[in-house]
């Protein structure tokens, strides 16, 4: 059994952890926020539960769809609101069917990392080689790490002085408004808006009447 640091709480990093953690392996996570999920974000505003991350993820084989039924349960959710562009023409999922976990997709983060040792607030300014075959992180030594969190942040761990990737802007924004419907219609969940600039992002309908 080998002692194995994961760093980063991101659905990757948690899916590794618990896999070695299957292995026999003995493994600890290191976040450095509160939240699990990385990209999966989630937020309670006002009475809403809002994903202003990842607002939905598809299932592409029937082993994956089967996790995920085992791990979400009754959450896992079909989203049956359309996606349209500007023009309202719908746009497809690429494997068909989106899904969404009911209580937020950050929950899935919190799903997967049942049973495994995860210490939050914590961050990782470096790692460095330990005496044998061992690396320190934290003040503790592990003989193996990996690294799920962006690249700036690996490989500023890693000590590595290459460009960095560029980086798509999104801005998210949340609106609420009171009296009757005003939008396009109830059946469409999301406008997605692209144009010739740096800048794509997509528009949340939220139906709210107080």
């Amino acid at each position: 059994m080998s002692r194995i640091a994961v760093i980063g709480s991101g659905i990757s990093g948690l899916v590794c952890a618990r896999d070695l953690m299957l292995l026999g392996h003995e493994v600890v996570v290191f976040e450095k926020s509160r939240s699990l999920g990385g990209r999966c974000a989630t937020r309670k505003w006002r009475d809403h539960i809002v994903d202003h991350g990842a607002q939905y993820f598809t299932a592409s084989t029937e082993t994956f769809l089967k996790e995920i039924r085992d791990l979400l349960g009754d959450n896992l959710c079909i989203l049956d609101g359309s996606v349209v562009d500007e023009l309202g023409n719908v746009i497809q999922a690429t494997a068909g069917v989106r899904y969404y976990n009911r209580q937020g997709n950050n929950r899935t983060g919190s799903a997967l990392a049942r049973d495994l040792n995860v210490q939050r607030e914590v961050l990782v300014e470096s790692i460095e080689r330990g005496e044998g075959p061992t690396w320190k992180v934290c003040d503790d030594y592990f003989d193996a790490v990996v690294l799920t969190a962006p690249w700036p942040q690996t490989a500023k761990l890693l000590g590595e002085s290459s460009v960095a990737p560029e980086f798509v802007p999104c801005l998210t924004a949340f609106f609420e408004y009171t009296g009757k419907w005003a939008g396009q219609s109830q059946d469409q969940y999301a406008v997605s808006i692209r144009d010739s600039s740096a800048l794509h992002y997509g528009v949340l309908l939220l139906w709210t009447t107080l």
